[in-house]
């Protein structure tokens, strides 16, 4: 069996209209979903990239990987933690068992550990224009101090340059070892900030963006954020809109995009016969706060908007066009893999093979976890079941660091059966629920893998994070 892991970078469930959205952003996912299983409570293990893709690929929570910070915040310890973990990736395993291992991703560090081949290293397309429009100090210093106009326009031809890319490296890849078995990540950028993409496809839709809430100014969405730096940048990448329908609209247009890009990749696979013995599987590493909790166009924050993502597997001999309601989260989709191949392996996993929940409708989780991934949100951590939602946030973390203001409070309890928008905070109201909900998260803390081992450095590290939840033990 093949493997053909797709992920879109910041793509929310609320979005897709395999998930009830009304407008048909993503016909080539859909087909992909009526051949295979729809996970309806799927959620991410943290809200920001680098973390969640080493859960997705380990089996495991930042926490007991180790790598619990983001981008440039990513410093030796975490690396040293990861190490000291001992973690072993998807990626890994499948090579020792013959199979020959790519990734079309630009994440590069330890994300590159275990592949053949990783992106602009395979010689059939040159990486460089990518990796030169990669730098940041080239968007921030050169293109974004253009006219708004012409940034929008680099914009645009930068995400299509780097989407069409990505389909072209990944078929080239897929022509070349069609004969042998593989194991292939797809990393689509597309629907990250600023969604810029296919101006035509929300022609027929416009009226639909001009519902409420999308009707507010743009410029009174920013203008709440004190923070003058992070304010100045949201306003060059939203250059041109002038109302928040405006920017969902783009953020559809980048997932249309993202979706043709994906439906050139099945086709390929089903003219090549490829698509009888290859496990599709398409998520993100997380969604997209697009006006939410004031949390504009980004993906920080434990909210459903962020941490419920999209997760759909297709196989000729899996299930077909069916939606299970139990949860999952990205730490089991690596038991499930190797319980599906028959790979039996001694490993330090958090997650568990969803088998039994695809084939007996048994329940693998009560509930699920997730923790912030940014270097301002260390500490804050949610439990979720399908009652209730708790988020705690460290006294010290409640301004954001990106935002300048609160989000939320202390402690956040929602009644997500009536309160699905998670918009009045209850904890007042029912605290037995939300003692309960913190002993949970307590007991959680305990059972993470990391407890087995003895490594210094990966001992400081959950010790930390269980000092600064101090507030959860009871008094």
């Amino acid at each position: 069996m093949n493997i053909l892991l797709i992920i879109i970078d910041a793509l929310r469930t609320k979005n897709l209209n395999v998930y009830g959205y009304p407008l048909e952003t993503s016909p080539n996912i859909r087909r992909i979903a009526e051949r295979g299983i729809v996970f309806e409570n799927a959620f991410s293990c943290t809200d920001c990239t680098d973390p969640s893709l080493t859960s997705i690929l380990s089996g495991r929570y930042p926490l007991s990987h180790g790598i619990t910070a983001q981008g440039p915040e990513v410093k030796r310890e975490h690396l040293r933690n990861l190490t000291m973990s001992q973690t072993v990736f998807l990626q890994e395993i499948l090579k020792e068992k013959g199979y020959v291992t790519v990734a079309i991703d630009w994440l590069g560090r330890w994300h590159k550990k275990g592949y053949d081949y990783y992106t602009g290293e395979y010689k059939s397309y040159s990486a460089k224009p990518a990796k030169v429009l990669d730098k940041r100090w080239w968007y921030h210093h050169v293109i974004s101090k253009l006219p708004g106009f012409l940034v929008k326009t680099v914009q645009i031809l930068y995400r299509e340059f780097k989407g069409y890319e990505v389909t072209n490296r990944a078929i080239d890849f897929l022509r070349t070892f069609k004969d042998k078995k593989f194991f292939m990540l797809i990393h689509y950028w597309s629907t990250h900030t600023p969604y810029t993409h296919y101006p035509k496809w929300s022609r027929k839709y416009r009226d639909y963006y001009r519902i409420e809430p999308w009707e507010v100014p743009i410029d009174a969405v920013l203008d709440k954020i004190k923070n003058e730096k992070y304010r100045d940048y949201l306003k060059r990448l939203v250059s041109g809109a002038n109302r928040v329908g405006e920017l969902v609209r783009r953020y559809d247009e980048a997932i249309a995009f993202t979706d043709k890009q994906v439906g050139e990749i099945t086709k390929f696979l089903e003219e090549n016969g490829l698509l009888e013995d290859t496990l599709v599987i398409v998520t993100s590493d997380h969604g997209e706060s697009l006006v939410e909790h004031g949390i504009y166009f980004s993906h920080h924050g434990l909210y459903d908007e962020v941490i419920k993502v999209p997760l759909i597997l297709s196989h000729p001999d899996l299930p077909k066009n069916i939606r299970i309601k139990g949860f999952i989260q990205h730490c089991d989709l690596v038991p499930t893999i190797l319980d599906l191949l028959g790979i039996k392996l001694k490993l330090p996993l958090d997650g568990v093979s969803a088998l039994p929940l695809i084939y007996d409708g048994k329940d693998i989780r009560e509930e699920v976890y997730a923790m912030g991934g940014y270097e301002w949100e260390n500490g804050k951590i949610a439990i979720r079941n399908h009652d209730y939602k708790y988020i705690y946030t460290p006294p010290e973390k409640l301004v954001c660091k990106l935002c300048g203001y609160k989000h939320g409070d202390v402690h956040e309890l929602y009644n997500i059966k009536i309160d699905p928008l998670e918009r009045e905070n209850i904890y007042e109201k029912e605290p037995k629920v939300g003692l309960e909900m913190k002993m949970k998260i307590k007991r959680f803390l305990k059972t993470l893998t990391i407890r087995k081992y003895k490594y210094v450095m990966a001992r400081k590290v959950k010790k930390a994070f269980q000092s600064r939840c101090g507030e959860l033990k009871t008094r």
